[in-house]
């Protein structure tokens, strides 16, 4: 099973991906491939993105349901 990489390392691939596309020194069909490759890693970091939305968003539900549960002590 392949190992999670980390979204620094996918944005690290990607920048390395670039670099050589940017270079123009590749034939067609490598470009292409390296494209999809940069497609593909974008996805990647786009998803984790997403999910570290969720995470935050999450969190700061039960900070707010903790912001409530206090006001509620305060008031008796």
């Amino acid at each position: 099973m392949e190992e999670k990489k980390s979204f620094e390392e996918y944005v690290q691939q990607l920048n390395d991906v670039l670099n050589k596309l940017e270079k123009g020194d590749t034939e067609l069909e490598e470009s292409v491939n390296l494209f999809q490759q940069g497609v593909n890693l974008y996805k990647e970091c786009k998803k984790l993105i997403e999910e570290s939305k969720i995470k935050v968003t999450e969190v700061m539900k039960t900070l707010d349901e903790s912001e409530g549960e206090k006001d509620e002590v305060e008031r008796t």
